[in-house]
């Protein structure tokens, strides 16, 4: 039996809100649990969300409603907002479009986890979290850490003493779309020596399920996430969007100091947004122009990151 805790990103993949590519990624992963559900004749894996998580998309959608009134621009880079954005014009759309999220959520049996007594002393003894862990780890990452190790902290309360070397042992898991929670997940003074981390991402899951599933190498219904034009396209979106996302700030920044006029930060920031594009956009007519865009500093960023 598996647990899986479903983090933000991933969710907003589910509901095609980073773009098609994604969401052929994550109807992967929620087909395969769904045929390991279906031959164990119970709900073997369960897909949960933490209390934490349903906050940050309630202030997602809330920050959606601030770009709305026109009270600040978004920004470009953030595809989910824009798709959410998208179509929307009256707060009733806003309003609807979060209603349909949380019930597509419930028909693929995507749950809230309704146990929250993580700060009770009997589970001290589980805890991961401590003034020094934190600061050390803040340190070397060079941002605050808290955040994401109570969500890590949860899920080892969740798994308390169980044997988890093994994978098929572990009985619970975080699964992050951010390269940070799981970098944090596999310091060495969060992972234990041989165990399996707190946290795991979806393209482990999905090979980890599809050779579950006994899947032969020689049939062709590979996963969307083994095909290495996938891997580039979704590495060059993740690289130029992110590079599209700096210089909006930096072009933010430029405006309130006078270096910019106002015509000029918003010619700018039009410019930006004809820029940005989903994985599955990028392809042989588009992929000179993305890397003309980004900056062999962004790339070597990137690989620094996800090494």
């Amino acid at each position: 039996e598996l647990t899986i805790f479903v983090e933000t990103e991933i969710l907003f993949h589910i509901a095609g809100y980073n773009g098609e590519l994604y969401k052929r990624i994550a109807f992967d992963f929620l087909n395969y649990v769904s045929e390991i559900n279906r031959k164990a004749g119970k709900n073997l894996i369960r897909l949960k969300y933490f209390s934490d998580v349903k906050l940050e998309i309630e202030s997602f959608f809330y920050k959606a409603k601030f770009l709305l009134e026109g009270k600040e621009t978004p920004n470009p880079g953030g595809t989910a907002m824009i798709t959410i954005l998208n179509g929307c014009t009256s707060l009733s759309d806003l309003q609807n479009k979060k209603t349909d999220f949380f019930l597509l959520l419930r028909s693929y049996k995507i749950e809230e986890e309704l146990f929250n007594d993580y700060y009770n002393p009997i589970y001290h003894e589980y805890n991961i979290i401590s003034n020094e862990i934190s600061e050390k780890i803040s340190s070397e990452i060079g941002i605050d850490v808290t955040d994401y190790l109570k969500v890590l902290n949860y899920v080892s309360i969740h798994r308390k003493d169980l044997n988890v070397s093994i994978f098929e042992n572990i009985k619970y898991v975080l699964l992050t779309g951010n390269s940070t929670t799981f970098k944090i997940s596999l310091n060495e003074l969060i992972k234990k020596e041989n165990s399996v981390p707190l946290a795991t991402t979806l393209t482990f899951l999905i090979n980890k399920f599809w050779f579950k599933l006994t899947r032969g190498l020689g049939k062709s219904d590979f996963p969307k996430s083994f095909d290495i034009i996938t891997k580039s396209q979704i590495i060059l979106s993740k690289i130029l969007n992110n590079t599209l996302s700096e210089k909006f700030e930096e072009y933010k920044s430029e405006f309130k100091q006078g270096k910019l006029t106002e015509e000029q930060a918003i010619a700018r920031i039009v410019n930006l947004r004809e820029c940005v594009l989903k994985p599955e956009e990028i392809n042989d007519e588009t992929v000179n122009e993305v890397l003309s865009i980004i900056s062999e500093d962004s790339i070597n960023k990137y690989v620094e990151e996800n090494s």
